[in-house]
C-alpha cells in the first residue's frame, strides 16, 4: 500500500496513495464539487499557508496529507509549489484552541463571502 520514498524528506513517496484516491474519486475537480471545498496546505519552501480551491481533488488531498518526515512533499501542479500538510504551519501546542477556531471561521467566511 505504501511506497518507500527515495528522498530525504519523507519515508513514503505517496504514489500508491494517489492511485488509491484516484480509484475512488476519479478525476473530480474541486471547483466542480456540489459543496464548496478549500483544502489547506503549507508551502514547503517558505512555510506560507496555501488554500487550494481549484484543480484535482486527488492532488489537493495528497498535498494536505504530506505530514513532514512521514510523506514526501507533493508538487501541486495548479499551485506550482511543493506542499506539505496544512497543519505544519500551525503549532498546535503553542496556539490556543479558541484562536484556531477563530482563524478557521474567518478563513471559511472569507471563502464563502
Amino acid at each position: 500500500m505504501f511506497d518507500i520514498s527515495k528522498s530525504r524528506f519523507g519515508l513514503i513517496q505517496g504514489d500508491k496513495i494517489i492511485k488509491l484516491f484516484g480509484k475512488y474519486l476519479g478525476n473530480q475537480k474541486i471547483e466542480d464539487l456540489e459543496v464548496p471545498l478549500a483544502v489547506g496546505a503549507t508551502d514547503f519552501s517558505n512555510g506560507q499557508r496555501v488554500i487550494i480551491v481549484k484543480g484535482s481533488l486527488v492532488d489537493a488531498i495528497r498535498a494536505s496529507i504530506s505530514v513532514p518526515v512521514l510523506f514526501a512533499p507533493y508538487f501541486h501542479p495548479v499551485e506550482e509549489k511543493w506542499l506539505v500538510d496544512g497543519g505544519f504551519k500551525i503549532s498546535l501546542w503553542m496556539t490556543r484552541l479558541d484562536s484556531i477556531r477563530e482563524t478557521i471561521l474567518l478563513e471559511w467566511m472569507s471563502l464563502v463571502a
